[in-house]
């Protein structure tokens, strides 16, 4: 890889799946690109530690220049990875930017990834975790080696990595999908899909629980970042996030809420880590207590922020624990049949299965700019330094709930 980054070749990684135990590190200057999805897979104790996150993959070291491109490869993570962060990128392509294509990452569901039906079944009733503490400690040194650029501290919990009891801890398949880092800037990013298993792929997609922590998390000083037709779905924190960042686009992109939110909830297995910016479950419990689920977008304290279609969505609450199909009757059009482990999400059972969806905080936000944005489920469409400014009930559409134009100035 060095050498294709040095020689300005392009490196191909041929079909297959390869387990790796230690951090792939991809220089300036690279040009990898995969044929049929190679899937990078990490495994091992490099990555299981939860309180010293690891780079599967990292993009550049922090404060790296240049420009890197990736196309056509699947990160993914193999059993019980709570220290995975599955893609780092940091480099500063100030000039000609870095891109990547069709890069996904992929946790549990699939064969070979020991998160499947048999290892992780869906889990309706389980109670929902009670920590809420967030750490904030200074970043430790790795005991495992070179860590991840970020390598935040938790705060000590009961158990191994989870805040309740009634988690598997063996189904903790990863820390965050992906990371753009401070030193990070100029990054071009299309048709990159970051999913967390809702549903096993080879079990006739049978719904599993198997948890990750965050989705893509942006804080780029910097900024000119273009993320264009990307989905981040079943993340237990947040699916996008945008921190103390500037200058970014973002054109189609969609989320899914965790289907087994709120039990646990936003709290459990993964505590708030104050230098990632996370949210604490006490902020987005506010509106309804009963009802704490993870973010689909969350911008703090960013500027110049444009959004061109977004659809954020959450479908279940706890699975909905039921599975009867049920004949329901909309005004006007036709009678549609649905099925009630999705009745929480429909419009006219008042859009339940989550309190809020898209939170814009902090003294630092000006000139956010979002068209066409979409949501089901949510009973507040938009928030606004924890005060709904949006809801749902103004804004049905025909399946999401629409709203054309949102500025803050």
């Amino acid at each position: 890889m060095s050498a294709g980054a040095q020689d300005g070749k392009p490196v191909f990684i041929d079909s297959g799946t390869y387990r790796i135990t230690e951090t792939i590190y991809i220089p300036s200057g690279s040009k990898l690109v995969g044929e049929s999805y190679p899937v990078i897979m990490s495994s091992g104790g490099a990555f299981a530690n939860m309180e010293y996150p690891r780079a599967v993959i990292q993009v550049g070291k922090p404060g790296e220049t240049g420009n890197a491109e990736l196309s056509d490869i699947v990160i993914a993570t193999q059993g019980a990875q709570p220290g995975a962060l599955l893609i780092e990128w940091n480099l500063d392509s100030s000039g000609e930017p870095s891109g990547i294509w069709d890069v996904h990452t992929r946790i549990g569901g699939f064969a070979g990834s020991k998160l499947q039906l048999a290892d992780c079944p869906a889990t309706p009733g389980s109670a929902p975790g009670t920590n809420s503490t967030t750490s904030n400690s200074t970043t430790p040194a790795s005991p495992t080696g070179t860590a991840s650029a970020s390598n935040p501290s938790h705060s000590s919990q009961t158990g191994p990595y989870s805040n309740s009891s009634k988690i598997d801890t063996s189904c903790i398949g990863a820390f965050m999908s992906m990371h753009v880092s401070k030193t990070a800037s100029g990054l071009y990013m299309e048709n990159n899909w970051l999913w967390t298993a809702d549903h096993d792929l080879d079990a006739h997609f049978t719904n599993i629980t198997v948890y990750s922590g965050r989705g893509l998390y942006i804080e780029s000083e910097k900024g000119n970042i273009w993320t264009v037709a990307s989905s981040v779905e079943h993340h237990a924190l947040y699916q996008y996030q945008l921190a103390n960042t500037k200058d970014i686009f973002m054109g189609q992109i969609q989320t899914e809420t965790a289907y087994y939110q709120p039990h646990p909830d936003i709290s459990a297995p993964f505590s708030a880590v104050a230098t990632l910016n996370d949210p604490t479950d006490a902020a987005v419990c506010r509106t309804n207590g009963t009802n704490c689920d993870g973010w689909g977008l969350r911008i703090l304290d960013s500027q110049n922020v444009n959004v061109y279609g977004a659809g954020l969505y959450s479908f279940f609450n706890d699975y909905n624990n039921c599975k009867t199909p049920t004949l329901l009757y909309l005004p006007i059009l036709y009678p549609l049949l649905i099925n009630e482990q999705t009745a929480c999400s429909f419009p006219i059972n008042g859009e339940t299965c989550q309190s809020s969806i898209f939170s814009i905080e902090g003294p630092k936000t000006k000139n956010i700019n979002v068209y066409n944005l979409n949501t089901v489920g949510a009973i507040s469409m938009i928030d606004l330094d924890g005060v709904s400014v949006a809801r749902f009930a103004d804004n049905v559409d025909v399946f999401p709930d629409t709203i054309a134009a949102f500025r803050l100035e």
